[in-house]
């Protein structure tokens, strides 16, 4: 999902839920978009932005300022940074971009 913080675009904070239904925690990453390019291409040696990404949860909220730039939201089940489990699991998720209060 396409996370874009320009002066066009409004909302200057990521804010994202994500609830895990199964034994096994994910990842939840952020990209700068080159890097998720990379990955997107089957690279697993790329670098995530790691003050808005969440290893390893069953469950998570973050809100957090995020700089001007485009950036990717990916939930992931590979073994990027977590070692996956081989049961499936179904995730449930909310992003948005939104203003300060």
């Amino acid at each position: 999902m396409a996370l874009t913080n320009s002066e066009q675009d409004s909302g200057d904070i990521v804010k994202y839920e994500v609830t895990v239904t199964g034994s096994t925690g994910i990842d939840c990453l952020v990209f700068q978009r080159d890097a998720y390019d990379s990955y997107a291409d089957g690279a697993r040696d790329v670098s995530v932005m790691s003050e808005y990404s969440r290893l390893d949860v069953s469950e998570t909220e973050v809100t957090e300022q995020i700089d001007k730039g485009e950036y990717m939201f990916v939930v992931d089940h590979t073994d990027l940074l977590t070692e996956p489990s081989t049961v499936p699991v179904e995730v449930s998720f909310v992003v948005q971009m939104i203003e300060p209060p």
